[in-house]
């Protein structure tokens, strides 16, 4: 039943609640639960009134509470819920949806929150307290976030005090391991995409099975050895950070003659095009060492030699999400096609979007079959989540980076668990807005089920 809350001239904790639902005459003690607070209460019925039937967001029944009972659970007025019945006179108010964000110094603006603004279209299917909080913000004493909450009727993010929530939907993994364990442990609630992987041990994981394995390149943590090693192996490597996305901080090194290597690195210091140097073989080590390769955690991999289209590298980024009925779904599926003289396709790089029939028939003209191919691409995808489910309960939100190289063989890249969708926004937005809306559908139907499977 969908409800809206109003105020109650009534000192105390008291509530009316539409007669049909009480049980034990018309006035009952009972208890409501908000988030994860709850409250005993005076309950009362009332008869069904003639400006909503519950059916719907749009047509709620009102619920009458009093300013005792909206202080103590933290429930804001005017706010529209859907009211469940856990037991014979305990209800619950819901879903209570907290994404965990960046610790900003500045906390959060409109540009931070945009994309968040985008997936409210949702609202109306979900209802409910939806809001975002960084871990400083937390109180773990009164058991309460500050942080900013979306005001529907207004279509803005308010500042305000909030309970702390059903489901957490985690999209900053900079920091709140440690915040994000006593929220599961210490409280109960349910949080997705619960920790951020890095490459290595993303790769670690799924080598352990040999559908997915064919796919992955050869990779080893960095050390000098290694490095040398795989020059030997492959003749030209790439360097990545385990643990940054968005193309930071990559190094190709090839072997372009005995005892010499032609250097090309994604950006220097300050964001310029890519630096390309050649140098003998035996200082790659002090090079590398003066920029801290070895001292940070780095991956090395054969470098994939990529079809190009109109001489520029592409790969492919498959959006995979966990909606309303909790199963996975491939939800986007685009082309990133890097700028001139790059050696990373991100769109934050300067790449741009393109639709994958198009990329395709740019390549390959009409002699691929797009529809084989995206069966292939999205088996894997499947695979791949489904091995995640098995080895690390709790995600339901993944962007893929796959490619194909010049013989026609699906690679895997990388796996991200905060994807950004700029290159969706620019094809198609009714797409763009579906992605941004899934994990709160997620999140909602979490928060019915009571659980974390599926």
């Amino acid at each position: 039943m969908w409800i809206k809350i109003r105020n109650l001239a009534e000192s105390g904790a008291a509530a009316l609640i539409p007669g049909a639902l009480l049980s034990g005459g018309s006035v009952s003690r009972g208890r409501l639960h908000f988030g994860r607070r709850s409250m005993e209460v005076k309950l009362a019925g009332i008869p069904e009134e003639e400006d909503g039937d519950g059916s719907d967001f749009r047509n709620p029944v009102p619920l009458y509470c009093s300013p005792s009972l909206m202080g103590g659970l933290l429930l804001p007025e005017g706010m529209t819920f859907k009211l469940s019945k856990l037991a014979e006179n305990q209800f619950r108010f819901g879903p209570v949806i907290a994404m965990l964000l960046g610790e900003q110094h500045y906390f959060y603006n409109d540009q931070l929150m945009a994309e968040c603004s985008d997936a409210m279209g949702v609202y109306p299917e979900i209802g409910g307290l939806i809001y975002g909080f960084k871990c400083s913000s937390i109180d773990w004493e009164r058991e309460q976030i500050y942080g900013l909450a979306f005001d529907f009727l207004q279509n803005k993010w308010e500042y305000g005090m909030f309970p702390f929530p059903d489901v957490i939907y985690r999209r900053s993994f900079l920091n709140g391991d440690e915040e994000v364990t006593q929220f599961a442990v210490g409280h109960g609630i349910k949080v997705f995409n619960p920790k951020k992987i890095d490459k290595y041990d993303m790769h670690m994981l799924l080598q352990n099975d040999a559908r997915l394995a064919e796919c992955l390149p050869d990779t080893a943590l960095l050390t000098i050895e290694t490095l040398l090693l795989f020059l030997r192996k492959h003749r030209k490597v790439i360097l990545k950070p385990a643990d940054l996305s968005r193309g930071r901080g990559i190094m190709v090194i090839e072997e372009i003659n005995p005892g010499i290597v032609r250097i090309a690195l994604n950006q220097d210091r300050k964001g310029h095009l890519p630096l390309m140097m050649e140098i003998p073989t035996y200082l790659l080590e002090e090079f590398l060492e003066k920029d801290y390769f070895f001292a940070k955690k780095y991956i090395v991999q054969q470098h994939l030699e990529m079809k190009k289209i109109n001489g520029s590298s592409w790969d492919i980024r498959v959006v995979m999400q966990k909606g309303a009925d909790k199963k996975w779904r491939c939800h986007g599926i685009e082309i990133r096609l890097a700028a001139p003289d790059h050696i990373v396709t991100n769109i934050s790089t300067g790449g741009r979007a393109l639709r994958i029939n198009t990329a395709l028939k740019l390549m390959y003209g009409n002699k691929y079959s797009i529809r084989k191919f995206k069966k292939e691409l999205l088996d894997f995808c499947q695979k791949f989540c489904r091995a995640m489910d098995k080895a690390e309960n709790g995600f339901a939100e993944f962007g893929l980076d796959l490619c194909l190289d010049v013989n026609g063989k699906l690679w895997f890249i990388e796996a991200n668990t905060r994807p950004s969708f700029n290159g969706f926004k620019t094809l198609s937005r009714k797409n763009y807005l579906k992605i941004c809306e899934s994990p709160f559908r997620y999140a909602a139907a979490l928060q019915a089920a009571g659980g974390m499977k599926g």
